[in-house]
């Protein structure tokens, strides 16, 4: 699986955990427009992004920017001198600090929904996810998160 695959799959698994928490909402979390701009890193940036996000998921919980693969890929890996100008998602989903911006409306439905959402999305939720993808073929991911 290559790294592009890894950071697919790693957002598809989010955004399906996000469908599970808000059925009925009609939010794409990761939509087959950042799937394709995933599909445009080069090698080097998927895998500088992939290692962040493995490294970020032992200290990072909930829907943050450090475990947000847009966020590492546009901060040039982990600087935090985050520019969502260099946001290969920022043009359609809007920044994401702004009030009405995809990910704003998001937080705030799971916010009105569960209160702290950093216990929705834990360290050991992204441990175990990275740990998934990296042992498991992509169909068995797929499956294992159903469960």
């Amino acid at each position: 699986m290559t790294y592009q695959e890894k950071i697919k799959l790693f957002m598809e698994v989010k955004a399906c955990r996000i469908a599970g928490l808000l059925p009925h909402i009609d939010i794409d979390y990761f939509t087959t427009s950042d799937n394709e701009a995933v599909g445009l890193w080069t090698d080097d940036d998927a895998e500088k992004v992939w290692d962040c996000l493995k490294a970020n998921s032992k200290i990072s919980a909930s829907l943050t920017q450090p475990v947000c693969p847009f966020c590492i890929k546009s901060s040039k890996y982990y600087e935090w001198n985050i520019s969502c100008v260099d946001c290969d998602v920022c043009g359609y989903h809007s920044n994401c600090v702004d009030y009405n911006s995809d990910f704003s409306v998001l937080c705030v439905l799971l916010k009105n929904r569960y209160g702290d959402i950093s216990g929705l999305f834990t360290t050991e939720y992204y441990a175990n996810l990275i740990k998934g993808i990296n042992t498991v073929q992509q169909n068995e991911v797929v499956e294992w998160t159903k469960k």
